[in-house]
C-alpha cells in the first residue's frame, strides 16, 4: 500500500525539462526540396505517443506470461499506474526520484534505455546501412535474450538490466557500447574526488555556429581538422579564463573531455557542427601537485565573455580576417552573427555517467531514432523520393568519422598517470580498477550476476534512462518466475 502511495506521489511530480534546439536540412541545390519534404518527428504527437506506449508495453508482455516469453522471465500480472493515460508523459515527462532515497523506496529495479526500441531497428535503417557499408542485415538487427544481469549496489539496491544479443551496427548495442568509455572517465573523476577530498562538478559546455557556416564547413574536405583547431584553440583560451585573477600566469590547466558531433539529434543527416565539452570544475598545476577548483556555474558577464572567447577562436582558427580564406565570405556570420554557447553540470553521480554517455553515443543511434520516429505510410513515400539524397548524407557522415564518435582528450586528464604520480597513487591501481557503477545512483557495484528469471522479488520498478535522467514508469507487482 505505501508503495503504491509513493507511485502517486512520484507520479504527480513534473520535470522541468529544456528543449533541445532543432536543426535545418542541409541547403543549397535540390536539398531545399528535402528541407519542405523530408519529415520532422513530432514527439508531442498522438502517433508518437501511441508508438510509446506500443513499445513498452512490447517490453512488459515480454516479461508476462511463458508462452510469449523466453524460457523462465515472466510477470503474473502488471500494474503501471497512469500508464494508459499519458503515454508520453510517463516515459519522458517525470521527475526523477533523487538518488538516495531510491534503493530505498524501490530495492528491486528494472532499468533499461530510452533507446530499447532500437533493438529492433526499422526496415530503413538496415536498408540504408547495408546498402552503403555492404553488410548483412543480422549485423543490424538484435534481440532481447530472456536473461538479466543482476546488479547489487553497496547503497543494498538490486538492479536487473536486460541482456541483449545484437550485430555490430544495431544501434541500441551501439548505445550500450559506449558504457566502457563512460566507466573509465567516471573512474577518474572518482579519483579526483578522492585526491582534493571535495565534491567534483562535471560541466558541459556545447560550442555552436550559424547553420549556413556549419553546413559549408561541413561540406569543405579540410573543415573538420580546422574547426578541431578552432576548439583546441578555444580550450586554451578557456583555461585561462578560468584561472583566478592572481595566478594567470600560472600554469593551471584544464582537463577536457571533446566529443564533436557533426549532426542535429533530431535530423541526423544534416549538417550541425558542435562539440561536446566535458570537464570536472578543477584547475590542476603539475609544478605545484595541487589542484585548484572552479565555481560550476557562470554569470551572466562570464558567459558573454566565454561566447567572445568562442568567436576569437572561429576567427583564429579558420584565418577569417584573411580575404584569400575561402570562408571570407561567410566571415561576417562569424563576427557579427550569434554564436550559441550553452553550460550546465551534473551533481549527482548519476547523472554524471548519463551526461556522458549522451555526449558519446554513436551517430547510428539518432539515426535510428530518426527511422523510427518517422514511421507514417507518406514517410515511407518520402524516403523513397529522396533515398539517393538520403545515402549520399549518410556516406558523407561516415567519412566524418561519426560512427565512432571518438573522445578527445585535453589538459591535465591526456596525462592522468602524471596526476596520479604526484600523489602517490599507483597507475597500474587506476588501470586495472574494473569496478562498475551503478546506473541509478552512481555508487559501487559490490555484487554482478547472470539471472535466466525473476525468484520472489516481489515489486519490481520499472526506470527508462532518457538522454541525461532516468524516468519512473511504474511498479512491475507479483514478480515470480522459474530458474
Amino acid at each position: 500500500m505505501e508503495a503504491h502511495k509513493q507511485t502517486n506521489v512520484l507520479q504527480q511530480k513534473k520535470l522541468k525539462t529544456s528543449s533541445s534546439s532543432t536543426n535545418s536540412l542541409c541547403g543549397g541545390g535540390s536539398s531545399s526540396v528535402v528541407e519542405s519534404s523530408l519529415p520532422i518527428p513530432d514527439f508531442n504527437s498522438e502517433s508518437f505517443q501511441s508508438q510509446s506506449k506500443r513499445i513498452t508495453e512490447k517490453l512488459l508482455n515480454s516479461f508476462r506470461s511463458p508462452e510469449i516469453s523466453p524460457e523462465g522471465v515472466y510477470i503474473y500480472t502488471v500494474n503501471i499506474q497512469h500508464f494508459t493515460k499519458d503515454v508520453q508523459s510517463t516515459l519522458f515527462d517525470k521527475k526523477p526520484t533523487h538518488a538516495e532515497m531510491l534503493h530505498k523506496n524501490y530495492p528491486n529495479i528494472m532499468f533499461f534505455d530510452s533507446a530499447w526500441k532500437l533493438l529492433d531497428p526499422s526496415i530503413w535503417y538496415t536498408k540504408l546501412l547495408t546498402e552503403c557499408l555492404s553488410i548483412s542485415k543480422s549485423e543490424c538487427a538484435g534481440h532481447f535474450t530472456g536473461e538479466h544481469n543482476k546488479f547489487t549496489c553497496e547503497k543494498g539496491g538490486t538492479v536487473y538490466k536486460p541482456r541483449i544479443k545484437a550485430g555490430a551496427y544495431n544501434p541500441y548495442k551501439k548505445m550500450l557500447s559506449a558504457r566502457a568509455s563512460v566507466s573509465r572517465s567516471f573512474k577518474v573523476l572518482r579519483y579526483i574526488e578522492k585526491i582534493t577530498k571535495n565534491k567534483v562538478y562535471l560541466m558541459q559546455t556545447v560550442l555552436t555556429l550559424p547553420k549556413k557556416f556549419s553546413e559549408f564547413l561541413f561540406d569543405d574536405p579540410d573543415g573538420k581538422e580546422k574547426y578541431l583547431n578552432c576548439i583546441n584553440i578555444f580550450i586554451k583560451k578557456f583555461e585561462i579564463f578560468l584561472r583566478p585573477s592572481k595566478r594567470k600566469r600560472k600554469k593551471l590547466q584544464l582537463g577536457v573531455w571533446d566529443n564533436l558531433h557533426d549532426w542535429g539529434s533530431n535530423k541526423p543527416f544534416n549538417p550541425h557542427e558542435h562539440p561536446h565539452l566535458l570537464y570536472p570544475n578543477f584547475l590542476y598545476s603539475s609544478a605545484d601537485k595541487k589542484f585548484t577548483r572552479f565555481q560550476p556555474f557562470y554569470s551572466k558577464h562570464q558567459r558573454k565573455k566565454i561566447k567572445e572567447l568562442w568567436r576569437e577562436s572561429l576567427v583564429q582558427g579558420l584565418n577569417l580576417n584573411n580575404t584569400a580564406s575561402i570562408y571570407g565570405d561567410f566571415k561576417d556570420l562569424i563576427i557579427q552573427g550569434e554564436l550559441n554557447v550553452n553550460h550546465e553540470y551534473k551533481k549527482e553521480k548519476h547523472e554524471q555517467l548519463h551526461l556522458l554517455k549522451y555526449a558519446r553515443r554513436s551517430w547510428l543511434c539518432d539515426v535510428g531514432k530518426y527511422f523510427m520516429n518517422c514511421n507514417k505510410d507518406n514517410d515511407h513515400v518520402r524516403f523513397s523520393l529522396y533515398w539517393n539524397w538520403i545515402k549520399k548524407q549518410f556516406k558523407k557522415f561516415v567519412a566524418h568519422g561519426c560512427i565512432e564518435n571518438r573522445t578527445r582528450v585535453h589538459g591535465f586528464l591526456h596525462n592522468f598517470k602524471k596526476v596520479l604520480e604526484d600523489h602517490d597513487l599507483n597507475y597500474y591501481d587506476f588501470r586495472h580498477d574494473t569496478e562498475r557503477e551503478c546506473d541509478i545512483c552512481g555508487n559501487k557495484i559490490i555484487n554482478k550476476q547472470k539471472v535466466h528469471g525473476f525468484k520472489d522479488v516481489g515489486e519490481l520498478a520499472l526506470f527508462v534512462a532518457h538522454k541525461t535522467k532516468y524516468k519512473f514508469v511504474g511498479v512491475l507487482q507479483q514478480t515470480y518466475a522459474t530458474t
